[in-house]
């Protein structure tokens, strides 16, 4: 199929802060099915889920921007610790978890946009989708949905929320 057929049957998924899990690599393979051009942007994810089976369909891009820069030292030190290291990333995660959620209420109290998504991944976004059109955008989960909204507001598109759970009014 050829880059015009595919043109107008475009979307992009966002998620940052969040573990890739089996909806969301799903959610693009469900959509790469039904012929759409599938763009997977992903900021500050840690993965329950091999990518790799994404890389089979040739309408999906994965744009990991949180993977760029890593360290010779933190490569040594992720396979010296690699029998550990799924035990190190949970307790790890789960208290990173427990301080992003206190930080996240303290700024709802204070009602600031600041600190809840930096600007690097909207801009970095914007650079690889410009001259594109999409369908729509797909924020996974909250942040997901704020990286998602400050795009498509700039690009005057539709954008969807996608969670994993679900909240009452209450929450």
């Amino acid at each position: 199929m050829g880059e015009d057929v595919l043109a107008d049957k475009r979307i992009a998924i966002f998620q940052t802060e969040w573990p890739v899990q089996s909806q969301a690599v799903n959610l693009a393979i469900v959509f790469a099915k039904a012929n759409y051009e599938v763009e997977l942007y992903l900021y500050k994810t840690w993965e329950y889920v091999e990518l790799e089976s994404l890389r089979l369909y040739k309408n999906i891009r994965i744009n990991n921007i949180s993977k760029k820069g890593v360290s010779l030292l933190r490569q040594r030190t992720k396979a010296l610790l690699r029998p550990t290291l799924p035990y190190i990333k949970q307790v790890y995660n789960r208290i990173r978890s427990f301080l992003q959620s206190i930080h996240a209420f303290f700024l709802l109290i204070l009602k600031s946009e600041d600190g809840v998504l930096d600007d690097f991944p909207v801009k970095h976004a914007l650079e690889s989708m410009k001259g594109k059109e999409y369908r729509c955008l797909i924020g996974v989960e909250k942040k997901g949905l704020i990286w998602a909204g400050k795009v498509a507001k700039q690009l005057n598109i539709p954008f969807v929320y996608y969670s994993l759970e679900l909240y009452t009014n209450d929450f």
